[in-house]
């Protein structure tokens, strides 16, 4: 997943914090843009990650 976020978004500092229970979660300048539970969900698809950090910055610059 870092390699997909830094091929995208080369500025970006990528920083993996371990969770307990299977809680995984991504956030964006402390907004959480996407996150899985430990029963709850699955791991983001190919591309998941990087479609939300583009729609997060594109938000903004509206």
């Amino acid at each position: 997943m870092e390699a997909e976020i830094k091929s995208e978004f080369p500025e970006i500092k990528v920083t993996f914090e371990e969770c307990e229970f299977g809680t995984f979660k991504v956030l964006l300048n402390s907004k959480i843009i996407f996150r899985k539970w430990p029963i709850v969900g699955s791991f983001p698809r190919e591309g998941e990650i990087t479609d939300k950090i583009r729609n997060t910055i594109n938000s903004l610059k509206t």
